[in-house]
């Protein structure tokens, strides 16, 4: 059962029928990213992923036992970016990735949350 299975049908009914705005970008965090992916090639140079990912992992431990701190929301985020930079993404393409995935999710089958735990969707083999 869903929280809001309403909102949820709506969502699905969007993706199904090509209405989902899988197009829209925001001027405000490619404005960001242009200032954050100059800082980090000047400070950091040219480099692999896999440095900015055992980052975020480290970022994301940090977020889960600060959860009300923003700032450490914000880390992530930073890292994130970073390594995605760092293996050739641009901001355009990892945004596009991500509206597919969200497209992707809103149509799979989910459990209930169960407290803190992670949800996953449900597998059908």
């Amino acid at each position: 059962m869903a929280f809001d299975q309403a909102t949820i049908d709506k969502l699905r009914a969007f993706v199904r029928d090509g209405t989902f705005d899988s197009v829209s970008q925001y001027a405000e965090i490619g404005h960001f990213n242009s200032w954050r992916t100059k800082w980090a090639l000047a400070q950091f140079g040219p480099r692999s992923p896999i440095g900015p990912l055992k980052h975020l992992k480290r970022e994301a431990d940090e977020a889960i036992t600060k959860p009300q701190d923003i700032t450490e929301y914000a880390d992530c985020l930073h890292c994130l970016l970073h390594a995605a930079q760092c293996a050739g993404f641009s901001l355009g393409e990892l945004i596009g990735a991500a509206w597919k995935k969200l497209s992707e999710n809103i149509l799979r089958e989910w459990p209930e949350t169960v407290g803190d735990e992670p949800t996953e969707h449900i597998r059908s083999e």
